[in-house]
């Protein structure tokens, strides 16, 4: 993972943080999530597993808990979905 610094009005940074509040997250995860979201179109799934995460990402209850753990992940698609 890499880091990024970034200017941001004191607008935006007011709803970063009532943001963080709300969903009991690190601004960094908050960030992330969004960026995903505005950038989902530009992305390029790596994996198969990477590809089936993208597609139900939000879909799912405690994703902000949990860590997705791709080499798991692939095990248990090609075990389970064949």
């Amino acid at each position: 993972m890499s880091t990024l610094t970034v200017e941001i009005p004191q607008t935006l940074e007011a709803a970063l943080r009532a943001t963080r509040v709300r969903r009991q997250m690190p601004e960094s995860a908050v960030v992330c999530e969004l960026l995903e979201q505005a950038l989902k179109s530009e992305m390029i799934p790596s994996s198969d597993a990477a590809l089936w995460v993208s597609q139900w990402r939000g879909e799912l209850r405690g994703k902000e808990k949990a860590a997705i753990d791709e080499e798991r992940l692939s095990h248990l698609l090609n075990k389970h979905l064949r």
